[in-house]
């Protein structure tokens, strides 16, 4: 996953740097992404919509750009 909204995530912010963090999330298209979007994916994943699929990786990285 990309950068998310936790409270390690806030600890880090005042560790590095208001400035630092935000280079850093200029890279991640939709920004901080927020623990229930996490919890989303998760919960579509262990639920019967999802049972058909198989052996496939899915992003959850806000749009996260490396380059």
């Amino acid at each position: 996953p990309g950068i998310i909204d936790t409270p390690a995530t806030q600890e880090a912010i005042l560790r590095i740097g208001k400035e630092t963090h935000d280079k850093t999330l200029r890279n991640q298209l939709r920004g901080l992404i927020p623990m229930k979007d996490i919890a989303n994916e998760v919960m579509f994943l262990l639920c019967e919509l999802s049972s058909s699929i198989t052996g496939r990786m899915i992003y959850c990285d806000g749009g996260y750009i490396n380059f």
